[in-house]
C-alpha cells in the first residue's frame, strides 16, 4: 500500500504530466474543496442551502438531550456520512488504495469524530478545556500508544489528505473583503515572522550548534513556513540526507503538540480577544493542522465563555491570514533560493570545485531576488549574504 502511494505522490511523479491532476493527493484536495464550494454556491443561487447536511451535535446538558438530538437528526448524520464516504472512496480508489481497507478505516475515523464533537458540545466542556481538537489529539495519542491497530487501517488515516481538503474549504470561508482590508498588513507581519524565524533557526543551528547546513535548512523551513510539508520540500531542494527531514518533522510535531495546549490555555488566562489569539497562533505554530486546532479551540471558548471576547470565526480568520496566507506561501521561495545556494555554493565548498560564472550569476540573482522580496515587505530588513 505504501509503495503504491510513493509511486503516485513521491518525487518520481514529476514525469506524470497531466496525470498528476487526478493521480496526486494534492490535486484531489483542490478538486474536492472547490467542488464542494461550487455545489454550495449552486444551492445558494437556487435559494436553497447545504446546511441541513452540515450537521454537528447541539449543546446538551444531559444524555437524554444528546440522544434526542441525535435521533431527531439521524437522517442528516447518515447523509453527511454517505457524502464524505463516497467523495473520499472514489478519490482514494483512483489514487490506488484498496477500498476493502479504506472504507472500514474511514468508518472508524468518522464515528470517533462524531463522538469527539459530542464531547465538545457538552455545556460544561469549555470549563474543562474539552474542545474537540484537543480531545481528538489526546484520544489519538492514547489509542496509538496503548492499543495496536491493524496496519491496514493506515489506509483510512489519510491525515494530510483530509487537512488539505479542509484548508481549501477554510480559504472559502474567509471573506474576500477581510483579505483586502487586513491581508497586506497580515502578510507583512507574517513575512517578518517567517524570515526572522528561518534565519534565527538556521544561524543558531549552524553557528552555535555546529549542525549541517542542510539539516539547519530543514529545521528553519519547518519552523518558519508550514511544518512537515516545508521540511520535506526543503530536504529535497537541498539534497539533504534522508534522516534530516525526519528530524525536522519530529521537532515540528513536538512543538505542535505543546503549542496546541499551551496557546489556548495561556490566552484564556490573559482573556485575549479571539482574533488576536488566532493571529498569535498563526505566527507561533509550525503546523497548519495544529494551528487550526488551537485557533478553533480558543474560538469555541470565546463563543461559550462570557469572559473571553470574540468569536470562533475571528480566531480562525486571524489564523488563516497569518499562517495559511502569510507564511505558507514562502515554501516555494525558500525552496528555490536554498536549492540554488545548496547546488552552487555548499556543494562547491564540499567538492572544492568552483562553479562556472553562469552558475555563480544564478546564485547572485537568487540572492538579489530574495533581498528585494525582503525589502519590499520590510524596509528595515537587512540580510548579510555570504558571497562565494
Amino acid at each position: 500500500m505504501e509503495e503504491k502511494k510513493v509511486s503516485v505522490e513521491g518525487t518520481g511523479s514529476s514525469g506524470m504530466g497531466w496525470k498528476e491532476l487526478w493521480l496526486k493527493e494534492d490535486w484531489w484536495a483542490v478538486w474536492l474543496g472547490l467542488g464542494i464550494v461550487v455545489v454550495a454556491y449552486i444551492f445558494f443561487a437556487s435559494g436553497s442551502t447545504i446546511k441541513p447536511i452540515a450537521i454537528k451535535p447541539a449543546k446538551w446538558h444531559t444524555f437524554a438531550q444528546l440522544w434526542s438530538h441525535f435521533i431527531g437528526h439521524i437522517g442528516a448524520y447518515i447523509a453527511n456520512f454517505v457524502i464524505w464516504l463516497v467523495i473520499f472512496s472514489v478519490s482514494t480508489a483512483i489514487l490506488g488504495f484498496k477500498q476493502s481497507e479504506f472504507i472500514p478505516s474511514f468508518i472508524f475515523v468518522y464515528i470517533f469524530s462524531v463522538l469527539i464533537f459530542m464531547v465538545g458540545a457538552w455545556d460544561k466542556a469549555h470549563h474543562y478545556n474539552l474542545e474537540p481538537p484537543l480531545v481528538a489529539l489526546a484520544l489519538g495519542m492514547l489509542i496509538s500508544n496503548i492499543f495496536r491497530l491493524p496496519k491496514w487501517m493506515d489506509t483510512g488515516f489519510r491525515v494530510e489528505y483530509y487537512i488539505k481538503t479542509g484548508i481549501v474549504l477554510l480559504g472559502a470561508t474567509l471573506p474576500f473583503t477581510l483579505i483586502i482590508w487586513a491581508g497586506p498588513i497580515a502578510f507583512v507581519q507574517a513575512t517578518i515572522v517567517s524570515l526572522t524565524t528561518f534565519l534565527v533557526i538556521f544561524f543558531v543551528a549552524t553557528k552555535a550548534l555546529g549542525l549541517d547546513k542542510r539539516l539547519a535548512s530543514c529545521l528553519g523551513a519547518g519552523g518558519a513556513v508550514c511544518g512537515v510539508s516545508a521540511a520535506i520540500a526543503i530536504g529535497g531542494a537541498v539534497k539533504a540526507k534522508k534522516e534530516y527531514p525526519s528530524i525536522a518533522i519530529t521537532m515540528v510535531i513536538i512543538w505542535a503538540i505543546i503549542m496546541i495546549f499551551f496557546l489556548p490555555l495561556v490566552s484564556r488566562a490573559m482573556g485575549l480577544h479571539a482574533g488576536i489569539v488566532g493571529a498569535w497562533v498563526g505566527t507561533s505554530e509550525f503546523a497548519d493542522a495544529a494551528g487550526f486546532a488551537a485557533a478553533q479551540a480558543y474560538g469555541t471558548m470565546a463563543q461559550n465563555l462570557p469572559n473571553i471576547p470574540g468569536t470562533e470565526d475571528a480566531a480562525v480568520w486571524g489564523f488563516t491570514l497569518m499562517k495559511v496566507i502569510g507564511r505558507d506561501i514562502w515554501i516555494g521561495i525558500w525552496a528555490f533560493v536554498l536549492a540554488l545556494i545548496s547546488t552552487m555554493k555548499w556543494e562547491a565548498e564540499e567538492s572544492g570545485v568552483r562553479p562556472s560564472k553562469s552558475c555563480r550569476d544564478m546564485v547572485e540573482i537568487s540572492k538579489v531576488c530574495a533581498w528585494l522580496l525582503c525589502c519590499i515587505h520590510n524596509n528595515d530588513t537587512h540580510i548579510q549574504w555570504l558571497h562565494p
